[in-house]
C-alpha cells in the first residue's frame, strides 16, 4: 500500500471533519410513526379508542383549578383551553364524519385532567361556558379524553353542574360515590339577555335548601334576592356592547350556577359572561374623567397589559357607574357609600347583612376580592397575565343559625 503524503493526510482529515459537521447539523426528519399509546375518547355519544401521535403536545391541568386558591395557573389553563377550542373556526366537525368505530382515531394532542384533584364551582362554570360557546359554532361538542383516570371529586363536580349531560357524553356516574352528599348544586344553565329573569328563581332554591323552614329574616331574604338580581342586571347592561370587537366569537349569553351546603349553611353563586369586561367598559362611562382627578387608579408598572384591571373592578364595586359618594364628598372614606351602578354594592350589602362571606370579581386579567368576617372587612386587588375571558362574579354567604341574625 502506497504511503500517503502529509498533504494527503491533511486532506483526509479535513474531509472527515467536514462530513462529521454536516452529519451533526443535518436537520432530522420527524418520524411519522405513531407510538402505541392509546386512550379512551368520549365523542359522538360513544367511547372511541384514540391513538396519541408520537409528537403530540400534552397539556396537563394543575391539581387545583380554583380562581381563589390557585388563580394564576387556573387562568392560564383556561386561556390555553380557549385558544385550542377556537382553532380552525371554519370546521363544523372535530373528526371526519365517516369514522370507522372498529379503528383507532389518531389524535395530535389533548388536555389531560387526570392530575386535577379539586375544581371550584366557578371554575367548572367557566369551563362549561367555553365548551358551550364552541359547540354553538359547530355541529357537535368537543371530545373529552381519559375519563376513567379522572379523580372522583372532579367527576362529581362536573356531574353536579350537568356538564356531561349537557354535552351528550355517555358517561354514567355513580352518585353513591358523591363526595358532597349534603350539597345541592344547581345544574349550570345559560341564556340570552331576555331570558335572564330565570336566574333569580333557580338560584334562590339554594336558600331554601339551607333554610327550608324559612327561619331567616325577611330582610335577609330580600337582600339575597337583590344580590342575585343585581348580578344579573350587571351582565345585561354592560356585557355585550355592539361596538366592541371581540377576540373570540361570542354568542351573547350568560352562564349561571350555584351550590349550597346545608351542614356549613353556605351558599355560592356564580355568574359568568364572555362580554366586554369591566376594565374595558368602566373607563368609557361619562363620569370616569371626573373620577380620574380624584382617584389614583393607574399604576406606572407596566409588567402586564392588565396592570390596572383590579383597581378598575374595585372602583366599579365601590362607586358604581355614577361616581356618587366620591364626587360628592371629594375623597374616598373607605366605605361603600354608593348604591347602584354595576350592581355590585348590593351584593356586598347582602354579605354584610349575613355577617360572613365574600365577593370575588374576575374581569379580564384583574381580580377584586372583598371579604367579610363579622365586623372585619378586607379588600384585595390582584392582576394576572391571562384573562378569564369575560367577567365572573362569585359571591359566597354563610347564613347565620336561626335566631342569630343581626
Amino acid at each position: 500500500m502506497q504511503k500517503m503524503s502529509f498533504k494527503q493526510k491533511m486532506q483526509h482529515i479535513r474531509r472527515a471533519r467536514k462530513f462529521c459537521y454536516k452529519r451533526a447539523n443535518k436537520p432530522r426528519r420527524v418520524s411519522k410513526r405513531l407510538d402505541k399509546r392509546t386512550t379512551a375518547m368520549w365523542y359522538r355519544d360513544g367511547v372511541w379508542r384514540a391513538k396519541i401521535s408520537r409528537g403530540a403536545y400534552m397539556r396537563r391541568f394543575p391539581e387545583v383549578l380554583c380562581f381563589l386558591r390557585n388563580p394564576s395557573e387556573t387562568l392560564e389553563s383556561f386561556d390555553y383551553t380557549r385558544k385550542e377550542l377556537h382553532r380552525n373556526l371554519n370546521q363544523k366537525l372535530w373528526f371526519r364524519s365517516d369514522l370507522d368505530p372498529r379503528k383507532e382515531v389518531t389524535v395530535n394532542g389533548y388536555i389531560g385532567m387526570e392530575q386535577v384533584r379539586e375544581m371550584s364551582t366557578s371554575a367548572a362554570l367557566v369551563l362549561a361556558a367555553e365548551y358551550e360557546r364552541r359547540t354553538l359554532h359547530m355541529e357537535e361538542p368537543p371530545p373529552i379524553f381519559d375519563l376513567e383516570n379522572w379523580d372522583v371529586s372532579l367527576l362529581d363536580k362536573l356531574n353536579q353542574i350537568g356538564f356531561f349531560e349537557r354535552f351528550g357524553y355517555s358517561f354514567e356516574f355513580d352518585v353513591g360515590h358523591s363526595t358532597q352528599t349534603d350539597v345541592l348544586t344547581v345544574p349550570f344553565y345559560s341564556g340570552s339577555e331576555d331570558q335572564m329573569e330565570k336566574v333569580d328563581q333557580k338560584l334562590l332554591s339554594l336558600v331554601q335548601h339551607i333554610d327550608p323552614e324559612f327561619n331567616i329574616s325577611a330582610e335577609m331574604r330580600l337582600a339575597l334576592n337583590s344580590a342575585v338580581g343585581e348580578a344579573v342586571a350587571n351582565t345585561r347592561e354592560h356585557a355585550y356592547q355592539t361596538t366592541h370587537e371581540f377576540k373570540y366569537p361570542h354568542v351573547q349569553r350568560w352562564w349561571a350556577t350555584g351550590a349550597a351546603s346545608a351542614s356549613e349553611r353556605k351558599i355560592v353563586v356564580s355568574l359568568f359572561d364572555q362580554g366586554v369586561t369591566i376594565p374595558v367598559s368602566y373607563p368609557k362611562l361619562p363620569v370616569f374623567a371626573k373620577m380620574m382627578s380624584k382617584l389614583s387608579l393607574f399604576d406606572d408598572e407596566t409588567s402586564t397589559k392588565f396592570a390596572n384591571d383590579a383597581k378598575l373592578i374595585g372602583a366599579a364595586a365601590r362607586y358604581g357607574k355614577t361616581g356618587r359618594g366620591l364626587l360628592e364628598s371629594g375623597a374616598s372614606s373607605g366605605k361603600d357609600e354608593v348604591k347602584g351602578g354595576y350592581g355590585l354594592p348590593q351584593i356586598k350589602d347582602a354579605i354584610e347583612l349575613c355577617g360572613g362571606g365574600s365577593l370575588m370579581i374576575l374581569s379580564r386579567g384583574g381580580r377584586y376580592l372583598y371579604r367579610v368576617d363579622g365586623t372585619k372587612r378586607e379588600e384585595d386587588f390582584e392582576t394576572y397575565d391571562h384573562s378569564v375571558g369575560g367577567t365572573l362574579i362569585e359571591w359566597t354567604v354563610t347564613l347565620p343559625e336561626p335566631g342569630n341574625e343581626k
